[in-house]
């Protein structure tokens, strides 16, 4: 008789699902988490609380001072500027081990990603646009053969689309968005490197503006701001 599966530690479940609650906007960015609310929302003893909240601390999600308990992150301009710097020098590496061994196979790839997140951005489908977005460069990525490099961008991937559907697009942009991916996958096919480079960084300059000023516009600061629904998203 085969043994059924092995039960999920209870940590697990309450990191999944005090992780969702962050980037729902259940708990406000910059604020506090208090160990016994905790304990009440999710139905479990402390331990599983207190082992979520340092793998959270571990994602960056959380922070912990020293008497003061754990908070989530506080959202501000640089540590928008840090994520986006760190991650576009990580996508140099990415890019550069990738694009040699890139197959035909893999170009038609993305060049469904493109044309299905056109469709997706042309009927005003926020989420999908985003995932696409997301599946556009994985595959870039999973050729690079990094998984620490690729851990790192994925690391802040769910926090940075959490202020996206929170704070949304300029108007146009996620069209720009596609069409700075349909020119990278011309690099892609001419083997380009260092126009694949140039690209990268312009989009992820341009992506990094276009979160700030609208982070601006709607009071300063993500820890400011309220919970809702992509105001002005595609």
């Amino acid at each position: 008789m085969k043994a059924g599966p092995r039960a999920c530690p209870a940590y697990a479940s309450v990191c999944q699902r005090l992780r969702q609650d962050i980037l729902a906007g259940v708990f406000p960015w910059g604020g506090r988490l208090k160990i016994a609310d905790l304990v009440e929302r999710y139905g479990v003893s402390q331990m599983p609380i207190r082992e979520a909240i340092q793998k959270l601390q571990g994602e960056g999600l959380l922070t912990s001072q020293p008497n003061c308990g754990s908070r989530v992150r506080k959202i501000d301009e640089k540590f928008i500027r840090d994520i986006y710097d760190l991650r576009s020098a990580i996508a140099v590496l990415l890019l550069q081990r990738a694009i040699p061994r890139l197959t035909d196979a893999d170009l038609h790839a993305l060049e469904i990603i493109i044309e299905t997140h056109q469709q997706a951005e042309r009927r005003g489908e926020f989420a999908a646009s985003l995932e696409y977005n997301k599946q556009f460069h994985r595959v870039i990525y999973r050729l690079a053969d990094h998984p620490d490099a690729v851990e790192i961008i994925e690391r802040y991937w769910d926090l940075i689309d959490a202020l996206r559907r929170q704070y949304g697009f300029a108007p146009g942009f996620m069209a720009k968005v596609i069409g700075g991916h349909q020119r990278l996958l011309e690099a892609f096919r001419r083997r380009d490197v260092e126009w694949a480079l140039r690209l990268s960084a312009e989009s992820s300059e341009n992506s990094r503006n276009d979160l700030l000023q609208r982070m601006r516009v709607a009071g300063g600061s993500a820890a400011s701001a309220e919970p809702g629904s992509p105001g002005g998203a595609p």
